[in-house]
């Protein structure tokens, strides 16, 4: 119903950029002045768990109950996102800078050649930085871009960590409280602190990566989301 209701009131829907094995990005364009029921738009579902077991979802069928249906079926091969262009922007970006090595960043000179996620840790700029944005859809002033660089815009939360599921019998929500879950995603790693982590789990990868024939030499990627620490190893097979 929400991808029909896009179809529906969408003025402009065209793929920006696409490349097999890079990515996709579509840009969808709608007045929102046109829209009914604006305050359906904004809702966000809630998840309750029946007495057998089975999790029934109430509120509107909206893009954002739609997203988190797709979030819970595809949450063991993909992370869904909901945000600002500025918020998904530094997600974005922040996966880039914990998945690509220092020499990758250095040496990339054509950021089109990577996969769209990774190629706002290319930038060397706020410019630079806006007009990859605008690439791949993201349209983004460089002030606001500045902020980004600058830690000032928090990265999106991921969708399957702001479901909360409510129990029938207490009728309490699992997991983190909406407010501790806020303050849990503002902390930022200062880059000493990511730099000392990324060498302890080097350290602690290389020995492992010597039993499965993998080359032990390499950066993980450290990063804050949705109120952890998520740490990325670039699995390389060993010469």
């Amino acid at each position: 119903m929400a991808l029909f209701s896009i179809a529906e009131n969408a003025q402009k829907a065209y793929v920006v950029d696409s490349e097999t094995g890079l990515g996709c990005a579509i840009r969808v364009e709608t007045d929102v002045t046109k829209l009914g029921e604006k305050a359906d738009q904004s809702a966000f579902p809630r998840f309750e768990l029946t007495d057998t077991g089975s999790v029934n979802v109430r509120g509107p069928r909206n893009i954002l109950r739609t997203a988190c249906e797709f979030a819970i079926e595809a949450r063991d091969s993909c992370s869904v996102f909901v945000g600002t262009a500025a918020e998904i922007a530094a997600t974005v970006y922040s996966f880039g800078n914990s998945t690509l090595s220092s020499i990758d960043k250095a040496f990339c000179h054509d950021a089109a050649q990577l996969p769209l996620v990774k190629r706002l840790a290319t930038a060397a700029d706020p410019n630079d930085f806006a007009s990859i944005a605008a690439g791949m859809g993201l349209e983004l002033s460089p002030r606001t871009a500045h902020r980004i660089f600058s830690g000032q815009i928090i990265e999106a939360e991921s969708l399957i960590e702001r479901i909360e599921i409510s129990t029938p019998a207490k009728g309490k929500a699992s997991g983190k409280s909406p407010r501790s879950r806020k303050a849990a995603s503002k902390v930022r790693l200062q880059r000493e602190d990511v730099h000392a982590m990324s060498q302890a789990v080097r350290a602690a990868y290389s020995d492992i990566a010597e039993r499965y024939y993998l080359d032990g030499d390499v950066d993980p990627g450290v990063r804050v989301s949705g109120g952890s620490i998520i740490v990325t190893i670039p699995l390389v097979e060993k010469e």
